[in-house]
């Protein structure tokens, strides 16, 4: 099989696994080298690249949130809508989760090597999640580089793993 069309197809998955959370990239890391002989490296590279490529709508998506609640705080009183208080066995999980939050929120904005290094630690090892941190890189800090190019080297050193695996275990290059 041509290794561009193998390639072509290893990114187009890995920007659709990046979307849909179920879809598992890890496994065509795996597979994909020792089934078409295409280079592990490369693979792993275009996996990663096409990963972080498919979690910019996450980190758009957090970059929003920020601007609407802004916008919604900034509304007259009398547009918005009363809203029903909460039952009280959800109030203190949602204190808590507000809390938690902006102390997130304050912690990241106190230095982008912080946020780097998050970022480089969800890309390769999955803590805090990938597919949450994007949503929460982008609410904290507005530079994209910030979040894609560490995560793009955790992730291409993660699916370096995966696709060097099948060689180291069975021997097979």
């Amino acid at each position: 099989m041509d290794h561009l069309g193998v390639l072509a197809g290893c990114f187009g998955y890995a920007v659709l696994g990046a979307i849909v959370p179920f879809l598992n990239t890890e496994l065509i890391a795996v597979t994909v080298p020792a089934a078409t002989h295409t280079p592990p490296l490369l693979v792993a590279v275009v996996l990663g690249i096409g990963q972080t490529l498919g979690k910019t709508p996450y980190w758009l998506a957090g970059c929003g949130a920020d601007r609407w609640s802004r916008l919604r705080r900034e509304r007259p009183e009398s547009s918005r809508r009363r809203r029903r208080p909460l039952p009280s066995f959800l109030a203190r999980p949602v204190a808590w989760l507000r809390r938690v939050s902006e102390a997130v929120m304050t912690w990241g904005r106190r230095g982008g090597l912080r946020m780097m290094a998050v970022s480089l630690a969800s890309g390769a090892v999955g803590i805090p999640p990938f597919t949450l941190w994007p949503v929460a890189a982008g609410a904290i800090d507005r530079r994209w580089w910030r979040f894609a190019v560490p995560a793009m080297i955790g992730r291409i050193g993660l699916y370096t793993v995966f696709a060097l695996a099948p060689g180291l275990v069975l021997g097979t290059r």
